[in-house]
């Protein structure tokens, strides 16, 4: 039987085959892949513990940057699923998008901050947020 391979499987092997080749050019910073592997590993551990277990739903509400790799990378090593939200969405449409996702959990961008609170009333039920990028009022940091 063939063995079916994840975004996890490709970050670590990677990390191990090639270690320190250049994975993530962004702006000005540069991350090999051991230090997208060990970001990716910080998430996961991060995520476990908070309770997010295999199946589980965290939506990743965020701008492209590394930190939403990371974010993905981490989530799956634990085998949850990283719901990607749409980031030109707000109000009734992003509310819609995060209550389909089933998350109870939200990673945030704080570029992101302005959308989310434009949603957060419309939510069916409560998602813990957790920011990451600048300290937002009524989340916990992430950084």
């Amino acid at each position: 039987p063939q063995t079916e391979i994840g975004v996890a499987d490709l970050i670590e092997g990677w990390a191990t085959k090639t270690p320190n080749a250049k994975a993530i050019f962004f702006e000005d910073k540069i991350y090999t892949y051991r230090q997208f592997n060990e970001a990716a590993n910080r998430y996961a551990l991060w995520a476990r513990s908070i309770g997010v277990k295999k199946g589980d739903a965290v939506a990743l509400l965020m701008e492209n940057r590394p930190e939403y790799l990371f974010a993905w990378g981490g989530l799956a090593k634990i085998g949850a699923v990283a719901a990607l939200i749409n980031t030109n969405q707000r109000d009734r449409a992003l509310a819609h998008s995060l209550t389909i996702s089933q998350a109870g959990h939200v990673i945030l961008g704080s570029e992101m901050a302005d959308n989310y609170a434009s949603a957060v009333d419309r939510l069916e039920k409560p998602l813990k947020v957790w920011t990451t990028g600048a300290k937002v009022q009524g989340t916990e940091d992430l950084d």
